[in-house]
């Protein structure tokens, strides 16, 4: 229903009701604990926060490059025990190696036919076995050198050692107990 000048007559209960609403809307300019929602003020909030974190990170980057500095420092600490580890080690091969090198550099001893007495017979020609009188051949060897040798079957390879005088025993340690004394030196 319309009053006179083309306005509805308000509701009382609507007034409540917006009188209600009213008291609990918050004016722009305040916040809720009564703070000012000033920008100049925010700004400085939002500045402090991101200082205060900016202050945390960096002090985390120190936290982790001091633990990556002792990490480095252990590290290149067991890296110079392992180095002298490892030089003794070739000390040690370097030691074993000379004394078994003039071994190997000395000449074969030849012992010297033994004499037979006079006294003992000479054997008659006839009574020895037939033996082949012929020089044993031995393979030769082309410009290869010791690739020839070493493509030459395992056969041939024997029947070309067959005659030939061994190197002395060299009393080297096998492959094994160098591994061995070098696992004992590097743990």
């Amino acid at each position: 229903m319309e009053n006179g000048n083309g306005h509805r007559p308000e509701d009382p209960r609507a007034n409540l009701a917006l009188d209600g609403a009213a008291s609990e809307t918050i004016a722009p300019d305040r916040a809720p604990d009564g703070r000012s929602l000033d920008p100049t003020r925010i700004a400085k909030l939002v500045e402090r926060e991101v200082a205060s974190m900016l202050r945390e990170a960096e002090a985390e980057v120190d936290r982790i490059g001091s633990r990556a500095m002792a990490v480095v420092r252990t590290v290149e600490a067991k890296i110079s025990a392992l180095q002298l580890e490892l030089d003794a080690a070739l000390d040690e091969l370097r030691e074993l190696a000379q004394h078994a090198q003039p071994r190997a550099t000395a000449p074969p001893t030849e012992t010297a036919p033994v004499p037979i007495p006079s006294s003992v017979p000479e054997p008659e020609l006839d009574d020895l076995p037939a033996v082949d009188q012929r020089p044993a051949e031995v393979a030769p060897v082309d410009g290869g050198g010791l690739r020839a040798i070493i493509t030459q079957p395992p056969a041939a390879m024997m029947e070309r050692l067959a005659g030939a005088v061994l190197p002395p025993n060299l009393d080297i340690p096998s492959s094994d107990e160098v591994g061995r004394l070098l696992r004992e030196h590097l743990s």
